[in-house]
């Protein structure tokens, strides 16, 4: 996901999926229960949707819910400039605003066999629905707040490298971060298995049994961590990463032992 103002890169999420996947992890039910529109739901309802041969329709619940969305899919635009920023007014931008999205490879979206033969899938019938405001003294409003000067806050977010752990022979990695910013929020890493195109398990993030992490910033040690942080901080780090009030919906025994581990 790109998001473009002007010449300015406001984001450019390489494998936004998988943040997307492993926040998703940490939803209350209810928010959880209210993504379908999204695709996020059970294996079977899936299976419902796009009437996969090996459905299952004793479930009156989904067979319904089934019957409402059909096979129809919706991709939020949440960049904070459209959510955060109160009003958006698109006509007092001085610059184009631009999404770019990259639909992610077959083989990571869709679990099928090895011998399927050219297996693919398409989206048809874009269409792009937003909310507006038909107040005029609202819609005049919204423009008095950008003709006066207006900022814009917003944490870009970047794939910096991919890198193969080797889990019988690599006992210590060692891994330089190096991208033009003048500040960083934070570095995180997230360990999925390698896997054959159609064959992986997309909601997996293994913990690779870290037990310490040394942080140094141009040579210097971390203030924080500057004696090493050991596995038992790993878990408090991360919690504060969370989007929202999603730390407290979070079980430590989880993202240690249940396929929900990141650094």
């Amino acid at each position: 996901m790109k998001v473009i103002f002007g010449g300015e890169v406001l984001q450019d999420t390489q494998r936004y999926d998988l943040i997307k996947l492993y926040e998703d992890y940490y939803q209350n039910k209810e928010e959880y229960g209210d993504l379908l529109s999204q695709g996020v739901t059970g294996e079977n309802m899936r299976k419902l949707q796009v009437n996969a041969g090996d459905k299952s329709t004793s479930n009156a619940s989904e067979v319904a819910l089934t019957a409402v969305h059909n096979n129809k899919y919706s991709i939020p635009l949440d960049h904070p400039i459209l959510k955060d920023h109160g009003v958006l007014y698109l006509k007092a931008l001085t610059d184009t605003l631009r999404f770019e999205l990259t639909l992610a490879p077959v083989g990571d979206v869709v679990e099928y066999s090895s011998n399927t033969p050219e297996a693919n899938y398409k989206i048809t019938n874009l269409e792009l629905e937003y909310g507006s405001i038909h107040s005029e003294y609202l819609a005049g409003e919204a423009a008095a707040s950008y003709q006066v000067g207006r900022g814009f806050f917003y944490e870009n977010i970047i794939l910096d490298k991919e890198f193969i752990i080797s889990k019988p022979n690599d006992s210590v990695i060692n891994e330089s971060i190096n991208i033009p910013r003048r500040s960083m929020t934070g570095i995180l890493c997230l360990f999925t298995e390698d896997y054959n195109a159609g064959a992986q398990d997309p909601k997996k993030f293994v913990n690779p049994n870290i037990t310490s992490v040394d942080i140094t910033l141009d040579g210097m040690p971390n203030q924080l961590y500057s004696k090493e942080m050991v596995s038992t901080g790993l878990w408090e780090s991360m919690k504060r990463r969370l989007p929202g009030e999603s730390y407290r919906n979070a079980k430590e025994v989880h993202f240690y032992t249940n396929d929900k581990f990141a650094l």
